[in-house]
């Protein structure tokens, strides 16, 4: 039994032999199933399963204060959002790719990183954009894909910063009475004030930007704005304001018939407040006067064409506000106008008056508007100088999926080792159909035997 185990037995340079006779057909094998594998994993199964990412940095003009230049939060899920991914996409190359799909099958992602400081989480600036390489043609257009998506970004940010609009609206300042506007122009000159002292801040007084053909430090910038519409041009306009009881209204003449009207209810009202005050600070009720007048607890009183609320008045008070209220109509309107003799015959509001002083404000608000202008101008230069996105690694990072040229190795060896065996076996095989020995033993003659 134990010869005939070794009779079956094939010798390393009986295999060797057998491989050599069959080589090509062997490498052939190996070579053709190795290709197939490599295509079958290049095109069937990594695209599924790869991803590619790569990181960048968003640098803000604004600091550590992530935001649009109006002040709206920046949120930076919004990369990925359709919008800025069409963004992105216009760029030479990337019009192929399928954003639309790449969103709805959820196979692309943004992270931020972050730090703790003081026990609170805070975003560094730093993201990481990971997309399935079956949109791709190839790292290439992934990497410019996603250089496009930051770079949109950025451009955004700097056109915002172009539109950014600091003067108040001509519309509510057109609306608004000449009280309003003066409080309107005086908070204008303050916001500008406050951005210029934050971009101080943020960078230094002597920061030079060159808006348009001129370029000067950012507390030249400031003090430009300074100079507009300090505190004694306000109170100067305040003052004529008061003195010349000018109003803004569509109707002139029906703002001064309404004027004409009050100043003959309050000279109605002081005489009856003059017979009824016999008493020194007797409080003012409706048993103390006619019943035209009602209670002083609920009077309205007109002032400049506003209607407010009056607190209940002892009668010497009252007496003294419709006195000196009466006193202003009369300078005013004139006594011409209010039938009444005495000085002046002609008062300060005309309509000529009155939309000269129209005109005054808008000069001012004019001039706040231009600075305005400046200012947005300014701002969209730091954006345009600040407003970067930088990248540490120029080329994409690819995620997952398997070594071709893993699959390449192991393809051939296995496959070539496969096709010995099978060129080993036929060979046995066929020997032993055509009567032939298959091993060193059989193929030696036979010693004759000593007699």
């Amino acid at each position: 039994m134990e010869d005939e185990n070794v009779q079956e037995g094939l010798t390393f340079g009986e295999i060797w032999r057998m491989v050599l006779r069959r080589i090509w057909y062997i490498l052939g094998a190996a070579a053709l199933v190795t290709v197939i594998a490599v295509l079958i994993v290049y095109f069937a199964v990594n695209p599924g399963a790869r991803s590619y990412s790569m990181e960048f940095s968003l640098v803000f003009p604004t600091g550590s204060e992530y935001s649009y230049p109006d002040g709206e939060p920046f949120f930076y899920q919004t990369m990925i959002s359709a919008e800025s991914l069409n963004e992105a996409k216009k760029g030479e190359g990337l019009t192929g790719i399928n954003t639309d799909r790449m969103i709805r099958d959820n196979r692309i992602s943004i992270q931020a990183a972050t730090v703790t400081e003081g026990g609170a989480t805070k975003y560094t600036g730093r993201y990481t954009v990971t997309a399935k390489s079956t949109y791709f043609s190839g790292t290439e257009q992934a990497e410019k894909f996603i250089r496009a998506i930051a770079q949109a970004t950025v451009d955004r940010m700097r056109a915002e910063a172009g539109s950014v609009d600091y003067a108040v609206s001509e519309e509510t300042f057109g609306g608004a009475p000449f009280e309003e506007r003066l409080n309107l122009l005086a908070e204008e000159r303050e916001t500008l004030i406050d951005k210029y002292d934050e971009w101080i801040s943020i960078y230094d007084a002597a920061y030079k930007l060159k808006v348009g053909e001129t370029e000067k430090s950012l507390k030249e910038f400031r003090a430009s704005v300074n100079a507009l519409y300090g505190e004694s041009v306000q109170e100067e306009l305040e003052n004529e304001l008061r003195a010349g009881g000018y109003y803004y209204t569509d109707n002139f003449d029906a703002y001064k018939a309404a004027l004409k009207e009050e100043y003959s209810r309050n000279k109605t009202e002081i005489e009856e407040l003059k017979k009824a005050g016999t008493v020194q600070n007797t409080a003012y009720t409706v048993a103390s006067v006619a019943a035209p007048l009602a209670a002083l607890s609920s009077v309205q009183q007109q002032e400049g064409g506003v209607y407010v609320q009056q607190s209940a008045l002892n009668v010497s008070q009252r007496l003294a506000e419709l006195i000196e209220r009466n006193a202003n109509i009369l300078h005013w309107l004139g006594s011409d106008e209010l039938g009444e003799s005495g000085e002046p015959a002609t008062g300060t509001l005309t309509s000529a008056a009155n939309d000269a002083f129209a005109e005054r404000i808008d000069a001012e608000r004019t001039k706040l508007a231009g600075a305005a202008a400046e200012l947005t101008a300014v701002t969209k230069a730091i954006y345009e100088r600040g407003m970067q996105a930088r990248f540490d690694m120029q080329k994409v990072k690819t995620e997952g999926g398997v070594s071709i040229l893993l699959v390449a190795v192991a393809a051939f060896v296995v496959c070539f080792l496969l096709a010995c065996c099978v060129a080993c076996a036929a060979d046995r095989s066929r020997r032993k159909k055509a009567g032939h020995p298959t091993s060193e033993a059989e193929a030696q003659p036979e010693e004759p035997k000593e007699e």
